[in-house]
């Protein structure tokens, strides 16, 4: 399959010794200069292929490529891809402490703050809880808010999870040790909730949820719990009225 296409790349070198034009190198038989050219037409593109997936695997940022990463958001937003950008991310959360203003206000675009969080995904959290990350953002109070109404509205939070364990009320939800380490970075880390002011959209969140009138109905709707019937005991008998 590689031979026949990149093995036409070396015809005009060997074609000289073919034709008697120039002796095969260091006394080489002709077809000893045929074998190593037809093996180099198989090995460079199959190095080439291994560098290319080790470069994918490691998805590495550099000073160098480090600008393109506004670049590789945009394109994730533009085509809603988000797989790879949680990859990306996750392999360089220790190196993106500076990363271009733009490329941060993109990677906290609401947009794409909602599918990793719908995904399961908490790398925007993850980072927020690096101190250097969290220092490095010129905006850091827009990036917390967005984060946490998310995590807010969302089905399944390390926050949600965090609130049902010490208050109870979703009998089988389980709170992971990862999600404990998250929380206790964060939310349960009192300098961390101060500095990035994270009392403010989880007051905000509830008091919008409140007033755009959606719970009004199933508030104000009766059910058995306004109809059902009170017990009194007389004695040993309970009787019902």
């Amino acid at each position: 399959m590689f031979t026949q296409d990149w093995q036409g790349l070396f015809t005009p070198a060997a074609e000289p010794c073919a034709r008697d034009w120039i002796p095969p190198p260091f006394g080489w038989h002709l077809e000893m200069v045929t074998y190593l050219l037809t093996l180099g037409a198989f090995i460079l593109p199959v190095s080439a292929a291994c560098i290319a997936w080790k470069l994918w695997f490691d998805a590495k940022l550099s000073c160098g490529n480090l600008p393109q990463l506004e670049a590789f958001l945009q394109t994730a937003l533009r085509e809603g891809e988000f797989d790879e950008v949680d990859r990306v991310l996750r392999k360089n959360r220790d190196r993106l402490a500076n990363i271009p203003a733009n490329a941060a206000t993109l990677l906290f675009n609401p947009r794409l703050v909602h599918q990793m969080i719908n995904s399961h995904s908490f790398i925007h959290l993850e980072l927020l809880a690096q101190r250097s990350f969290l220092d490095s953002l010129e905006n850091r109070l827009q990036a917390v808010e967005t984060v946490v109404r998310e995590l807010l509205v969302s089905g399944t939070s390390p926050l949600q999870s965090a609130v049902v364990e010490r208050f109870r009320g979703i009998e089988h939800l389980r709170y992971t040790d990862a999600e404990r380490k998250l929380i206790d970075s964060t939310f349960e880390n009192p300098l961390w909730y101060h500095d990035t002011n994270a009392h403010y959209p989880l007051i905000i969140t509830a008091m919008n949820k409140i007033e755009s009138g959606q719970l009004d109905g199933p508030y104000n709707q009766p059910d058995e719990n306004y109809v059902a019937s009170q017990g009194s005991q007389n004695d040993r008998l309970v009787r019902c009225i």
